[in-house]
């Protein structure tokens, strides 16, 4: 995963990722989900559940999704999704974000952006980045 995103010329952490997923099954505030194949993990969800920065409205946000190339398929991603999407209504969360890292014609206008839209989602804008070197 971690080579495949924006972010690959960065130094790759394990004690980092085990730190997120240690969150993640800790804190009733965030939710996980993990993709089997034949047993087998192949693919991963990770959300966190916040308020809105001036209301009382609850707002789940992606924090990652992957999923193994050879598993890619919109099977796959549907049931990541629908769990998530499950989760977050029984969290009360009236708004789910979610969003990539990856090239903006590839995910956006591409396969990713497809997906999305398919499950009702709407572009919310853009992320902007500066490298602070």
């Amino acid at each position: 995963m971690h080579l495949q995103s924006r972010y690959k010329h960065y130094p790759f952490s394990a004690r980092r990722v085990n730190s997120v997923i240690d969150m993640a099954l800790n804190n009733r505030n965030t939710y996980g989900s993990v993709l089997l194949h034949e047993g087998e993990p192949v693919g991963f969800m990770l959300m966190i559940l916040d308020y809105l920065l001036a209301s009382e409205v609850r707002i789940a946000s992606e924090v990652c999704l992957y999923v193994q190339p050879a598993h890619r398929s919109y099977k796959a991603f549907a049931a990541l999704m629908h769990e998530a999407e499950e989760w977050c209504r029984d969290q009360d969360a009236r708004i789910l974000g979610v969003g990539t890292n990856g090239p903006i014609d590839e995910y956006v206008a591409g396969r990713m952006g497809k997906l999305y839209r398919h499950r009702g989602f709407s572009n919310a804008g853009g992320i902007y980045h500066k490298e602070l070197v």
